[in-house]
């Protein structure tokens, strides 16, 4: 049986969190304008991220569902009937 779970993060927070750890690696040896594209580059991609995950997806959330091939949106009330069916299923 496929496992049912919710993913709740600060997505954004996370990111720049992985980056951080990253960064060290990925910037050695760079050049000073090298250096500074890599961080334009970065300040850039979290703006896009904040972006849409503040301004495209307000009231949205994520769900994991394990099977899923691709990703699939689901308006309130399909969400419930699509879940009401898949705990009929477990009974």
């Amino acid at each position: 049986m496929d496992e049912l779970f919710f993913v709740c993060e600060d997505v954004v927070k996370e990111t720049k969190n992985i980056i951080n750890a990253a960064t060290p690696d990925c910037t050695r040896g760079m050049t000073d304008s090298e250096l500074q594209a890599y961080n334009l580059g970065i300040t850039n991609t979290l703006s896009v991220l904040k972006s849409v995950v503040f301004t495209d997806c307000v009231n949205e959330f994520v769900l994991h569902i394990n099977g899923f091939e691709t990703p699939t949106e689901f308006t309130h009330d399909d969400l419930i009937r699509y879940l009401d069916n898949l705990m009929e299923m477990w009974k």
